[in-house]
């Protein structure tokens, strides 16, 4: 975890000599967005922080991650991670993000997470969150269950935080499951519901199928009722070439038509 220490305090700094932008988890990561971002129970990257922390306990190498949205270099989710080697699987993301209606978020984390028998995990993020140029520390929990080709997956964000100003409003604790269910290692598919605490929005549901058709090959599409009632449709595809993996993911609102697609892509490596 030495590695992880140093690159953590790297970006720290960067974030906090940085101009404060902004970031959106739900349109950063092509995989997840491919899926209708129905990830809580499948997120096993190094962007699973976001998803799920619990799912680092899926890893078995390290994991360095570039996402960006609309190809805006303002816009993108820089994500590194390690795997459990007895202490814990971790993770640091940093992400930047401004919203289609203005909200902008600058966010850097620290996760972990641990199995703690075969079938069950758990996962914390902890996270340095700008929003609108308010400053809060707040914490998100994570938990896994696995039982052979069906996984369910739980997060609470916002469990615990601490505005770090005069004028910060609370945030809300929003609570998210899912499952999925591996088809014989050729499809996946994944339902999800978000928003289970907020009582002032309705919930929100995805669900999403991967089907891998080559070894090196992954196929993705998706769709998401929003809380607004929008229907959001989502495609994607995966390829991997030796230790480098590629992702591309294109959504948007039905209502919006074809001038309302936008794309996000994704480079990653492991080793």
């Amino acid at each position: 975890m030495k590695k992880l220490t140093v690159f953590s305090v790297l970006v720290l700094v960067c974030i906090v000599l940085g101009s404060v932008v902004a970031v959106s988890a739900s349109e950063l990561s092509a995989r997840a967005v491919a899926l209708g971002g129905s990830y809580v129970a499948l997120a096993d990257d190094s962007t699973a922080p976001d998803w799920n922390p619990a799912g680092l306990v899926n890893l078995n190498e390290r994991r360095f991650q570039l996402d960006m949205n609309s190809l805006n270099p303002f816009n993108f989710h820089l994500s590194y991670a390690e795997p459990d080697y007895g202490n814990g699987a971790g993770a640091l993301n940093w992400i930047r993000y401004k919203t289609v209606v203005g909200n902008s978020y600058n966010i850097v984390s620290y996760s972990i997470a641990k199995s703690f028998t075969p079938s069950f995990a758990a996962g914390v993020n902890t996270k340095y969150l700008v929003y609108n140029n308010k400053r809060y520390f707040t914490s998100d929990l994570g938990l896994l269950l696995q039982f052979g080709p069906l996984c369910i997956g739980a997060m609470a964000e916002n469990v615990l935080y601490k505005p770090l100003g005069d004028g910060e409003r609370d945030l809300n604790t929003e609570v998210k499951i899912g499952t999925t269910i591996d088809l014989a290692n050729y499809a996946i598919l994944s339902v999800e519901v978000r928003n289970l605490l907020n009582h002032d929005k309705n919930s929100d549901w995805s669900i999403g199928a991967e089907i891998t058709p080559l070894e090196n090959l992954a196929l993705r599409a998706g769709w998401r009722r929003t809380f607004e009632n929008d229907d959001v449709l989502s495609a994607g595809v995966g390829y991997s070439l030796a230790n480098w993996r590629f992702d591309l993911a294109i959504y948007g609102r039905i209502n919006d038509g074809i001038n309302g697609i936008r794309p996000v892509i994704a480079i990653g490596t492991g080793f």
